[in-house]
């Protein structure tokens, strides 16, 4: 997240950019940024990851499609 001072009087004014904070956060659906200020303005509410754990095993099907057919009824 950065932040960059602007001031408009007497003229448009851009100051350089620096970061607030950094780390991975979670997008809204659609691409959305999902987070609130606090209403004193001193602080951001956010959700972050959840961490998913590392798989510990595989599991290899062989002949699945034959598995498959067993199950379902062919429609071809």
């Amino acid at each position: 997240m950065m932040t960059v001072a602007v001031e408009t009087d007497p003229t448009f004014t851009v100051g350089k950019p620096r970061e607030i904070f950094e780390g991975s956060y979670e997008m809204s659906p659609g691409g959305g940024i999902n987070y609130d200020v606090m209403p004193d303005g001193q602080r951001f509410v956010t959700t972050k990851p959840k961490p998913q754990p590392r798989p510990t095993q595989i599991h290899v099907v062989l002949n699945w499609f034959g598995e498959f057919l067993t199950v379902v009824k062919p429609f071809f």
